[in-house]
């Protein structure tokens, strides 16, 4: 049985978005991020969890935070994945991915399945 595919897609030109990507935040910098908002630390937390545990990526889906936080959020904050530039299966089921960053850096993954 083959394995899933993951969900990687991201933006080819998510860097002309001039909102700050959540995504590379550290959660002291999330904390600090959500200041301005009024927001108390613990929502920085919420936010954290649904994205780095919870892989929500859609601010719509993080309905343990209020709707019009989430609408503040979408406006003020985007969350990116790196671009998926290239990806080689191998015959061993091994998938190499070569993932274009915002910068226009790139960074290898290797996905070895069980």
């Amino acid at each position: 049985m083959p394995t899933p595919e993951p969900r990687l897609a991201a933006p080819a030109v998510a860097s002309l978005d001039p909102r700050p990507n959540l995504l590379g935040l550290t959660r002291e910098e999330m904390t600090a991020a959500l200041a301005p908002l009024g927001e108390p630390a613990y929502r920085a937390r919420q936010l954290w969890d649904a994205i780095h545990l919870r892989f929500v990526l859609d601010f719509a889906g993080m309905t343990e935070l209020s709707r019009p936080l989430r609408a503040a959020l979408a406006e003020r904050f985007r969350i990116t994945l790196p671009a998926v530039a290239d990806r080689h299966a191998s015959r061993d089921g091994t998938t190499k991915y070569l993932f274009r960053l915002e910068d226009g850096a790139t960074i290898e993954a290797v996905d070895i399945p069980d």
